[in-house]
């Protein structure tokens, strides 16, 4: 679990409190040491073709399908956007594949694109110095989700989901394409997860709300892990918004671990689904773990070495068996609708 998730320790990183000086030393490693030029960005993908896509399902088997944006992957300082075909990108996104995208195998076609990254450090102020990384990368996402529509869903009900960099775009999709209510009333729900969503999102979403019930259609998802006294990745705490992964509600009352239907959790190199692993509760749109939980200490090394208890990269992993159960109770909800 170590490999996995460098990957995605922090496409959140815009912060207006105290550890932004500790973030932007941070990622100062993936800073490039040149400024953003647009004649110096990767190829545009073309998405037509299949190296354009880490995933896509041409046959669909399923009556919904998942529109997946995978988090930053590209963790090179050699430019402020990746390319597609990297091949440390293409590994990350494998293992994207089995703790995030996984969470849909069974309930939703897979449809997961590639698209020219942010570096990690245009998150340190993605309105000025990142802006016109993100704005590729968002580019490159709206294309595909556009392709998406014209040559794969063919007028299916569908999920759109991602985690970090890629519920940052999602946010941008939701506030453009998505305002077309034609293609708005298909959304079954969005999971922006490991990204804040702060009041002035909810009314750029023109009507979308958080959830506030399991199987609730027609809503976001949103929220970030940490421990109590842990490392906040959260800029705006009184302004964000969040739902409590083992309630689906955006109370703040606390959820034990015996409602945790299981966490996928790899040690070692093997994965299993450990039931009970921890309670959640939410405090002004921050999600605090348990304590304690199962293989805590090995979960606070690697990305978390330190003591930082920010559990940013296990935000699928924590609640993994909920978000596959409350999957399935949307698409029937859906259904009913």
């Amino acid at each position: 679990m170590k490999n996995i998730l460098l990957l995605v320790l922090v496409a959140g990183f815009a912060t207006g409190c105290s550890t932004e000086r500790i973030l932007k030393i941070a990622l100062n490693k993936n800073k490039p040491d040149h400024p953003f030029n647009p004649t110096g960005v990767p190829p545009e993908p073309d998405y037509a073709l299949a190296g354009s896509w880490d995933t896509v399902q041409e046959q669909p088997v399923y009556l919904v399908d998942v529109f997946f944006l995978h988090p930053t992957t590209y963790l090179k300082p050699d430019g402020w956007n990746g390319p597609i075909a990297d091949s440390s990108v293409l590994a990350r996104n494998r293992m994207v594949r089995k703790v995030q995208l996984s969470a849909f195998y069974g309930t939703a076609n897979l449809y997961m694109p590639r698209y020219r990254q942010a570096t990690l450090y245009a998150f340190v102020d993605p309105e000025t110095v990142g802006a016109q990384a993100l704005t590729v990368a968002y580019e490159d996402v709206k294309r595909a989700f556009l392709y998406y529509l014209e040559h794969y869903n063919n007028g299916r009900p569908f999920f759109l989901a991602g985690h970090s960099q890629g519920s940052y775009l999602g946010k941008q999709l939701l506030k453009d394409v998505l305002q077309d209510e034609t293609i708005r009333r298909r959304m079954i729900a969005a999971y922006l997860i490991g990204m804040e969503v702060t009041q002035q999102d909810t009314a750029d979403f023109r009507g979308l709300p958080p959830c506030h019930a399991p199987g609730m259609t027609g809503c976001f998802v949103s929220y970030n892990t940490q421990e109590k006294g842990g490392f906040s990745l959260v800029r705006s705490p009184k302004e964000t918004i969040a739902v409590n992964p083992l309630s689906w509600r955006d109370d703040e009352q606390y959820i034990p671990s015996s409602e945790n239907l299981g966490a996928l959790i790899g040690i070692g190199g093997t994965f299993e689904i450990i039931p009970a692993f921890t309670g959640a509760r939410l405090d002004k749109g921050r999600l605090y773990v348990d304590k304690q939980f199962p293989y805590k200490k090995e979960l606070n090394n690697g990305p978390n070495k330190g003591g930082l208890h920010n559990y940013h990269i296990f935000d699928y992993n924590f609640f993994y068996e909920n978000i596959r159960e409350n999957v399935r109770a949307q698409v029937a909800m859906y259904q009913k609708r």
